[in-house]
């Protein structure tokens, strides 16, 4: 159990970092991208996985996939 906190905490840590706005404008110049292309990444990656949760869920629960389909088209 002492050694999962710790890890926990990790875990977190990198979260906060890649979600920040700090970390999204340095990757972008790290990497030569502009902001706003970054952005568009993020969300096409974003697009993906929600339409790949949906197609995951379309047999068991078709309500909640239209719902998911519905949030990757924004």
């Amino acid at each position: 159990m002492q050694s999962f906190i710790p890890n926990l905490q990790h875990f977190f840590v990198a979260a906060s970092d890649t979600l920040s706005p700090a970390a999204l404008i340095g990757r972008a110049f790290k990497f030569g991208h502009t902001i706003g292309e970054t952005r568009q990444k993020r969300r096409v990656q974003q697009a993906l996985a929600l339409n790949r949760m949906a197609r995951d869920l379309d047999a068991s629960q078709p309500s909640l996939a239209a719902e998911l389909r519905s949030f990757a088209s924004r």
